[in-house]
């Protein structure tokens, strides 16, 4: 990301039946008087701040209207709405030939060989101003071509959007949540142009960490059998698709027919100890050609929406740093200012609260936390049959406690749980301890147990895939009949578990014929399958992905989710749009944030200010903004004052609103990186 805007050399707007050329100046007048008409964006924010910089028109008003649509964000929303995945290429050329079976014409040359996409530029003159009359006439086309194509591009997608949200039962007007994650994408944007500061002499002390680092994680692929070098793609291969045969999970397919390794795919399974590792290796990796930049200030790249309803970031990956202060206080503030780090408290409990309240009208989750109750002292306590008083906020029974609440919630079993507490909390359990952890857990927060019911039969028959086919038994068969031999048939079955009774010819004609019809994750390894009508356990668990489906209250639907998925997404995406909203409202106000990490903020705040007063209005832009989407249960914020980032801070803000050192003594005024 550039830590400055293009200008503006020229625009093009398209009204369905003429094309508007737009230079600087008529820019200035142009948008203000289309304010009120939608606008269509491939990149909204991009283009809204390059508007911005050139016209003096604020973003702000123009996104909160509801009439700014950006395609690509939208085009990713449909497709995690119809697939479940966000895998792909988004871009404009992309999206046309998608929905317009069109294919743009992106390489076209000038007539002195210049790539017209990337000459715009030599129209500006020394003084900013742009030599319109030198600019060919192929220029203008490929403008005007850009915004027609924007423009019927707009139509389809939203009525696939509008489709999608209909069929799985949340609003269409909220066009699968693209409001909020415009405004994530925007804030982003500046996060991005912001940079972070790095403290050059922490660099060096960071990097002899990380190769340590990176030691260990070898030394734990090699006993996994994977180690870098010849012959370790094909070794990567094999040990991916053995853990797809023991988890039961499947891994996209690269356009060559191979596993998907991307850090994007491999997070979505944090519980399995070679993925973990491995996404620790490859981070590793990044961090250290990140440490080897000679920039004192970097501006990564975000992505405002991956599957699960996050964000994330590469080049490099920021949200991602080791927990290690010896890591992070490489990031520090420029000089003049200090770094305010704000983070919501337990979030995710609070989210799977309140899911658990609505859908079951009480949560024992959402008592405790509006009595303002630690819960993993709480449960911990309970294990201990302690006093929460007595229980040691970094001792092992607190992380067991930990390990049960942020696990269990997303539909961990007994063997994944086991692995996810040992990688992540250093906890190690047996298979019985880990099983009696689970029923205690259930036990003490009985919503969740409701909550981790897996019904199939009810989502295939609630998803609508078998109504158009029921007409072919007349009205004597039950949905409820017609899906159970459907499972049975798909799974391999030759007759009915409860009777006995063989399938007819005609019973698995209208079975298959439903799964030719149907569209899910790896069809094609299935196809002499389906051609043979021969049923599988596998076949039937990759069909019912399609079934699975997430919605949640923002209107944003995930599709082809599996069982962990479906259960951890929920909260997960719930706790992501509220912090993706608090970011937007701090924007706006102005603050100057310069790293997003999922539900934590960090800020740059001048040390003159009023900080008291900074801290206190930080904190009601992130309650204000969650409670929106969580609004029955008590959300919190802690603050931490530094110099370098670190998870406890290094600065005291005592009553007065002075910032000291945590020995006592007073900050200078102006700190800076090099004293």
């Amino acid at each position: 990301m550039r830590a400055t805007l293009y200008q503006l050399i020229s625009g093009s707007a398209f009204n369905g039946t003429s094309v508007y050329f737009l230079k600087q100046d008529t820019l200035r007048e142009f948008i203000p008087a289309n304010a009120g008409h939608a606008l269509y964006f491939a990149n909204a924010a991009f283009d809204l701040a390059v508007i911005e910089k050139a016209a003096g028109v604020g973003p702000y008003g123009l996104i909160e209207s509801g009439n700014v649509l950006d395609l690509l964000l939208l085009g990713k929303l449909a497709q995690i709405g119809e697939q479940g995945s966000a895998e792909g290429s988004f871009s404009l050329e992309s999206l046309v030939r998608r929905y317009l079976n069109v294919d743009l014409p992106k390489d076209l040359k000038d007539d002195q060989g210049d790539d017209i996409r990337l000459s715009f530029g030599k129209f500006l003159l020394p003084d900013g101003s742009v030599n319109y009359p030198a600019m060919p006439s192929c220029y203008l086309g490929y403008a005007a071509l850009d915004s027609i194509a924007t423009y019927l591009l707009s139509k389809p997608l939203m009525a696939k959007a509008r489709w999608i949200s209909c069929q799985s039962g949340v609003d269409p007007r909220l066009l699968l949540s693209h409001l909020i994650q415009l405004k994530a994408a925007y804030a982003l944007s500046i996060v991005s142009r912001n940079g972070l500061t790095l403290d050059p002499r922490a660099k060096l002390e960071a990097k002899e960490m990380i190769e340590g680092e990176i030691g260990k994680s070898l030394a734990a692929l090699h006993g996994f059998g994977w180690s870098p070098g010849k012959g370790s793609a094909t070794a990567l291969q094999n040990i991916l698709l053995q853990i797809e045969s023991e988890h039961g999970i499947w891994l996209p397919r690269t356009d060559s027919g191979k596993l998907s390794s991307q850090g994007k795919v491999l997070q979505e399974y944090p519980e399995i100890p070679f993925f973990a590792q491995y996404m620790k290796y490859q981070n590793n990796r990044k961090l250290r050609e990140f440490l080897n930049f000679d920039k004192e200030i970097v501006h990564a790249r975000f992505n405002p929406i991956v599957s699960t309803g996050r964000t994330s970031s590469h080049d490099p990956n920021v949200q991602n740093f080791p927990r290690s202060s010896k890591i992070r206080s490489i990031i520090t503030a420029r000089p003049g200012y200090v770094l305010l780090d704000v983070d919501y408290s337990q979030i995710e409990l609070c989210t799977l609260a309140q899911i658990t309240f609505r859908r079951f009208g009480e949560s024992k989750m959402m008592e405790l936390l509006n009595a303002d109750v630690d819960l993993h002292s709480y449960f911990a306590a309970s294990l201990t049959r302690r006093a929460m008083s007595e229980i040691d906020k970094d001792g092992e029974d607190r992380r067991k406690a930990k390990a049960c609440n942020f696990g269990f919630p997303g539909g961990l079993g007994v063997q994944s749980f086991i692995q996810y507490a040992k990688s992540t909390y250093e906890v190690t359990l047996s298979p019985e301890e880990a099983e009696a952890l689970r029923n205690q857990w259930l036990d003490t927060f009985p919503e969740i147990r409701a909550y981790l019911e897996h019904d199939e039969m009810g989502l295939l028959i609630n998803s609508g895939l078998l109504h158009r086919h029921l007409e072919r038994f007349g009205g004597g068969v039950s949905a409820e009949s017609l899906a159970w031999s459907f499972r049975g048939i798909v799974s391999g079955s030759t007759c009915t578990r409860t009777t006995g009774r063989t399938y007819t010819s005609q019973e698995v004609d209208w079975a298959f014929a439903v799964l030719r019809a149907a569209e899910f994750p790896n069809k094609s390894a299935f196809r002499l399958q389906i051609a043979g009508k021969r049923g599988s356990r596998d076949l039937w668990q990759n069909f019912m992905k399609v079934a699975n489906r997430v919605t949640l209250p923002s209107g944003r639907v995930r599709a082809n989710a599996t069982y962990c998925q479906s259960k951890n997404n929920p909260f997960q995406g719930l706790a992501a749009d509220g912090a993706k909203e608090a970011l937007y409202e701090l924007m706006r106000a102005g603050f100057r944030v310069v790293n997003f990490i999922h539900d934590e903020f960090l800020i740059e705040v001048p040390v003159r200010s009023d900080l008291r007063r900074v801290e206190a209005l930080v904190k009601n832009i992130l309650v204000t903004a969650m409670k929106r989407h969580c609004p029955d249960v008590q959300i919190k914020v802690d603050a931490k004052w530094m110099t370098h980032w670190s998870k406890k801070g290094d600065l005291l803000l005592n009553r007065q609103g002075e910032l000291r050192k945590l020995d006592g003594s007073r900050l200078d005024v102006c700190p800076t990186i090099f004293a």
